[in-house]
């Protein structure tokens, strides 16, 4: 922890109008105390901006965090999050009714990251053997509507996923949510790639503000038709104010199906990692490494940094987020570089996209401590029924 620091030289970005000023910021006990120009102040820490940008922190708004145990999927906020610009964070259902308890005291206690979540509507959350709704038995309502209630001021909403191997039975999944997000005056997102119900099933259930995740999947239950173009639903859910964020994940996120989409002006809402165990090590890495995908894909600056920013912030009404550095505030801010070159991405397919930028945090700041990027990441884990499967071959 440091008492003041003082950033100098920063080239700070308006991300809601797209100015920019060159100027230092001092921060004391945690606290933005100045912005401006040629700052005198005999701060404990003094760091050198120069050449980087600076944003308000972003938001990772699907990244499971929930990590304190060997069967949860999640990983450490203060490894993989603070350090690549992330200072608020949307856990996607990693716990539900059974373990949001454990989950909240854990994480809540142990971060600087500030974060919301969605509660799963099985009860078991998301485990890292075996899957949330093959036993339908573990869509428990009156657990899932208790928890939410007791926790309500820090959720954002529920969530289901329905990938066939996940759920036996996704239609009775969306039924149930939608039910219950009606009766409790809140929204959910839904996990619905590879999914035996089609795509105007599955939107059909969505209302404005509820989120689609791993958008740009490829998949049959997804936004396009077999010829490329996007689906009619897909169109029609958009124009009611379904959110169509990223979720990169494991499994879903390809160059082909962005590619297409983005051509058509179908463009996502939100960028987010869905970072877990099983992709912290590659395809996914971070944020500003999704981010980089993004942008190389042709996305502009100001408007992939406004998915991180802007469109989280206001789609899910996180409104202890900031959206411009102010005095008087928690220091919550991100220094990056745009570098220039040429650099090979990998989507889920494990195909190639050679980029000529690449998003790289330097430092972020929250509070009175300032993060860097880390020189060593964990190996991915296996997850699911993967799990299951190398737990047995290694008899366990």
């Amino acid at each position: 922890m440091l008492s003041s620091y003082l950033v100098r030289n920063a080239a700070l970005l308006d991300v809601l109008d797209g100015s920019m000023k060159v100027c230092d910021i001092l921060v004391e006990n945690g606290i933005i105390t100045a912005i401006a120009p040629d700052i005198e102040f005999p701060a404990e820490e003094a760091i050198d901006a120069t050449g980087l940008t600076v944003t308000t922190g972003w938001v990772d708004d699907h990244a499971h965090f929930y990590y304190d145990a060997p069967d949860n999927v999640g990983v450490n906020p203060e490894r993989y999050f603070l350090p690549y610009g992330v200072t608020y964070a949307i856990d996607p259902g990693t716990a539900g009714a059974d373990g949001f308890d454990a989950f909240r005291k854990y994480v809540r206690w142990n971060t600087d990251l500030r974060y919301k979540s969605y509660l799963n509507i099985s009860r078991i959350g998301v485990p890292i053997f075996g899957y949330d709704l093959t036993d339908m038995d573990n869509l428990d309502v009156q657990a899932c509507k208790d928890a939410f209630l007791k926790h309500r001021n820090e959720l954002v909403g529920l969530k289901a996923r329905i990938t066939s191997n996940m759920c036996t039975d996704p239609l009775k999944a969306l039924k149930t949510i939608r039910a219950l997000c009606d009766e409790l005056g809140t929204h959910f997102c839904v996990h619905a790639t590879r999914c035996d119900l089609p795509s105007e099933v599955i939107l059909s259930y969505l209302k404005k503000g509820d989120m689609l995740t791993h958008s740009f999947a490829r998949t049959g239950s997804g936004i396009l038709n077999e010829d490329g173009t996007v689906k009619d639903c897909a169109w029609e859910a958009k124009k009611r104010g379904v959110i169509f964020d990223m979720g990169h994940g494991i499994n879903s996120f390809t160059f082909a199906t962005a590619q297409k989409a983005m051509a058509q002006g179908f463009f996502l809402d939100s960028i987010s990692t869905d970072l877990h165990v099983s992709d912290v090590n590659g395809p996914v890495y971070d944020l500003p490494t999704t981010m980089s995908k993004y942008l190389c894909l042709g996305a502009s600056l100001l408007d992939t940094l406004r998915l991180v920013t802007v469109n989280p912030v206001r789609n899910l009404n996180l409104t202890d987020k900031s959206l411009r550095p102010k005095v008087g505030e928690r220091a919550d801010f991100t220094a990056f570089k745009v570098e220039e070159g040429e650099f090979s991405y990998i989507d889920c397919d494990k195909l190639e996209l050679i980029g000529k930028q690449r998003i790289v945090s330097r430092f972020t700041c929250v509070g009175n401590k300032v993060y860097t990027p880390r020189l060593t990441r964990e190996e991915n884990r296996k997850i699911g029924n993967a799990a299951i499967e190398e737990r047995a071959a290694k008899g366990k």
